[in-house]
Parts: C-alpha cells; sequence; structure tokens
C-alpha cells in the first residue's frame, strides 16, 4: 500500500493529523508547520532548510535521498523514522519536546543557504569582469 493511503487510512479519525499528497502551497505550508514528515527530496529538504523546520525522514529512495538524509541527519536537522508504526512517537517526542524542536530548527536556519543561486549568478558576474569583452566580429 503506498504511503499516502497508508497514513490516510492510519489518521482518518484524528483531526489533528493532515496527510496531503501534492500542494502547490509548500512555502506556505511549511510557514504554518513545527515539524515536516517527508521523503528527503532535494527540493523539499532545501526549503525545510530554507524554512528553519526540523524533519523526520520517512521512505528515503536509494541514492540521493538516502544521501540527503544522511546529511540532514548528520547535521541534526532531522530523524529518520524507520516505521510508520514508530511515527507517532517520533512525532509527539519532538512536539513534547520545545528544546529539542527549537534546537533543530536553530540548525536547520543555520544550515540553509536560501539565496545560494542569487551568490552564485553574483560570483560569476564578478569573475567575468576580471576578462575584456571579446570584440565584435564583423561579417
Amino acid at each position: 500500500m503506498p504511503l499516502y493511503h497508508l497514513l490516510k487510512e492510519t489518521y482518518a479519525e484524528n483531526t489533528d493529523v493532515l496527510v496531503l499528497r501534492h500542494s502547490r502551497n509548500v512555502a506556505r505550508l511549511m510557514d504554518a508547520a513545527d515539524l515536516l514528515v517527508s521523503k528527503p527530496g532535494g527540493l523539499t529538504s532545501a526549503e525545510a532548510l530554507a524554512k528553519g523546520l526540523p524533519v523526520i525522514i520517512i521512505s528515503p529512495l536509494p541514492g540521493q535521498e538516502e544521501r540527503n538524509a544522511s546529511f540532514l541527519i548528520r547535521h541534526a536537522v532531522a530523524e529518520r523514522c524507520d516505521s510508520i508504526a514508530q511515527l507517532p512517537a517520533q512525532v509527539s517526542s519532538f512536539l513534547s519536546h520545545p528544546y529539542k524542536l527549537k534546537k533543530f530548527s536553530a540548525q536547520a536556519a543555520g544550515l540553509a543557504h536560501p539565496y545560494a543561486s542569487q551568490d552564485i549568478a553574483q560570483y560569476l558576474l564578478q569573475f567575468l569582469s576580471l576578462f575584456p569583452a571579446p570584440a565584435a566580429v564583423k561579417m
């Protein structure tokens, strides 16, 4: 059974839990959240860091998502959940320990590079300014 359906079924009676499939309002949802339960895809991980949002990692795919999970865990911004049965206890652990939540949030915000693309573009422009402009080619 896909994770979405399993979570939807498991938390059907719990009005405190909102299980979402896909949303175009990720930034707003992350602003409202205290904690993210997600796979560690590249964009999701970068957005969580930019929002200072701790993550409980569930079901990472082999390859890049596993490497993202290792990075986030190593930098104390995420924990891994190895089974759906453990998920409620892990979420409860975060939410009932404000110090832990605050620590992971601060670590995430400190690790974020929300303006990385602008910084790279500015660096490239400065680098290119070191070279003379090529002469115009006449045809």
